[in-house]
Formats: structure tokens, sequence, C-alpha cells
């Protein structure tokens, strides 16, 4: 490492430190925490403005919770398992499942559509150790998890107003310039090929319509649906992919429609 790697700068600045029985895990210092809370101000304020409401989820969830929503089977190699001896349950790797349960909670009309959440959600993830890369790549992080419920005609233009508010967020933070690229169906998913046909036209039909050319990352999708994932370059010109769409045609973990079906149009970090 040298002097202007992160993981050295860190340290030194007194901003936050790793170790070796915690892999994975931030310890986050004063100085530290005090710009992770400006940065998150920030974008608190710019997803109000989007329209966007903050909710607030649990961490730990049943087996028969991740099991509705796929995760269980399809990710669960992925995820921090609990067994109290009694119950199976998990740390959630990420919010979409307990949006949903939130959407989910009493009768919806189709007239209250879209209807946007946004979580500053607490994820863990069993990274494999050899991915570990400081605080770019680790175990324990925060992801500013949001999700859209709208109906399907609206699903395209709901994802143009999340790429121009990434796009906004990376050109304030001194990232102009970031790589797109269309990740689609992996072997192991869900749904059916006409779901999966709709969902990838409708986010490359977005990109497009917001000017961006994405390259095609054939079978990179998550399980759930495709994405548009995007990639910054750090100074030694190592691409890290941060902010990501996804798409999917129907609401997952045993949704109950509206009146007009409705797609969840999922955004991540």
């Amino acid at each position: 490492m040298d002097d202007l790697d992160h993981r050295n700068l860190g340290v030194q600045l007194k901003l936050w430190h790793l170790q070796e029985d915690a892999p994975g895990m931030v310890f986050w210092h004063p100085r530290g925490y005090a710009v992770y809370r400006v940065l998150e101000d920030y974008l608190r304020r710019k997803m109000r403005q989007a329209g966007y409401a903050e909710v607030r989820t649990p961490q730990l969830l049943p087996k028969e919770f991740w099991g509705r929503s796929g995760h269980w089977d399809k990710f669960g190699e992925h995820m921090f398992r609990v067994d109290d001896g009694e119950h199976a349950m998990a740390l959630k790797p990420m919010s979409c499942p307990c949006h949903v349960q939130i959407f989910n909670k009493g009768l919806r009309s189709w007239r209250e559509l879209p209807i946007r959440y946004a979580e500053f959600g607490a994820c863990h993830r069993n990274e494999p150790s050899g991915s570990l890369h400081g605080i770019m790549r680790t175990r324990a992080f925060e992801q500013d998890d949001a999700h859209v419920f709208c109906r399907e005609q609206d699903v395209e233009g709901e994802v143009a107003c999340f790429i121009a508010l990434l796009d906004e967020v990376y050109r304030d933070l001194g990232f102009p310039d970031y790589e797109v690229a269309l990740a689609t169906r992996p072997a192991v998913r869900a749904g059916d090929d006409a779901t999966w046909d709709w969902s990838e036209a409708k986010l490359g039909d977005a990109a497009r319509q917001c000017g961006l050319a994405p390259q095609i990352n054939p079978g990179e999708g998550a399980f759930y649906g495709p994405k548009l994932e995007f990639a910054l370059r750090d100074r030694l010109g190592r691409s890290w992919q941060c902010g990501q769409c996804n798409s999917t045609a129907c609401c997952r973990s045993g949704s109950r429609r509206p009146t007009s079906p409705p797609t969840a149009a999922v955004r991540g970090p």
C-alpha cells in the first residue's frame, strides 16, 4: 500500500479502522463519522426532494421471511445466519423484501402510486475474504436503499428519474464520468422469461432515454431482476460498482397487488 491508499489514510487521519478479528467490519472514529453524517444528511435531503419517504426496517428476520423472498435459497451462501435452537434467522443483506412488507400493510389503490420508500439500511453480506478491500468492499455496510412501487406504464419514467438523481449526486461529489452496464438474467433466477424480457427492455430504454449507452453484462443480473450498474473509477483506474437500479414486473415476498398491477423499480447504493 502507498501513502495515498485509503486504507492508510483512514488510520492516519483517525477516520476509521479495520482489525483482523472482525474482517470487513468498519470501526468509525469521531472524525470519520462526522464526515459520514454530512454525506448521509446530503443524501437524505436529495431523497426527500425526490419524493421518497424514509422508513426503517429490522436487521434480523426469520428463515421463512427470506424463504418467501427467494433469498434463503438463491442468496443464502452470502447471508449471515443465526440459529437460536428453535428458529433459524438471518441478518438482512438488503432491504428490498422489508420495504415490500411496508407496502403490503393494508389495502392499496393504484391511485396512490407511485409510492417511494428510502432507508439507510444496515446490511450484512458474507463476502469472500479475498474480495474485501478497505471500506470499498466490506461485510457490514449501510446502504441508501430505496424502492418505487408504481404502475407498469410508469416504470421507464421512474427509472429515468432515478438516473437523473444519481447523475446529480455523482457530479456534486466530483464524479462526472461513470460507467453504465445492463446486467441481464442469471442462470439461477426467479420469474419467467416474459417478465425478464420486459424488465430488461424497460431498463435499457430508460438508460438510452437519459443519453446513456450501457454495455451488456450477460448473466450478471440479480436473481430477482436485471440491473443497471453504475461504476466509478478510483485514482488507480480500478472500477468499483456503486449505484444500481433493478426492475421487476411484480412485487416479491408474497405481495398483495393494488387494483392496477404495480412494478417495483428497485434502486440500491
